[in-house]
Parts: C-alpha cells; structure tokens; sequence
C-alpha cells in the first residue's frame, strides 16, 4: 500500500534528534554531507520531497518494504521503464 505518501503505509516517525545523529537529510557540514544529497537524483522538487519523506519516516511493515523493494527491482531490471518516468 505505497500511495502518494509514506504516510498512507506503516512507517516510523523519527523523532528530531535521531534525525540528526543519522544525517538523513542535513549534516553538520550543511547538506551536502548528509544521506539524501548522497543518493539524490531527483528532477523535480515534489520527487526530492517525497524521497525526504521517505528517508524521515522509514517503512516498517514488512509488505510495504517487500512491495516498494520489487518495484525499485523492476526499475533496475528494466532501465527502459526508468527512461519513459523520467521524461
């Protein structure tokens, strides 16, 4: 059940100060030491929003990771599939 937001699935609230220590998504360095400027290649902002939203609230039901890991899957399997979203 991964619809617009992590929201609608099973996921974990990060409080503000595990946020931090884990530099999800700001670092003592500002951001571009942080764990979303390392994996953000995002085209727009709501895709940059939503990847920040799903590092802040991580998945914890067990469906939902095994659902958005097949579909990440598919992606890889399929960089044709990959092109078409990105246009």
């Amino acid at each position: 059940m991964l619809a617009g937001s992590a929201l609608d699935a099973h996921a974990e609230v990060l409080d503000f100060c595990t946020k931090r220590d884990l530099e999800l998504t700001g670092s003592v360095n500002q951001s571009h030491g942080s764990v979303a400027a390392a994996i953000d290649r995002t085209k727009t902002k709501p895709g940059a929003q939503l990847l920040r939203q799903m590092l802040e609230m991580p998945l914890t039901n067990d469906s939902d990771i095994t659902f958005r890991q097949a579909a990440i899957q598919q992606l890889v399997d399929n960089p044709e599939r990959l092109v078409k979203l990105e246009k």
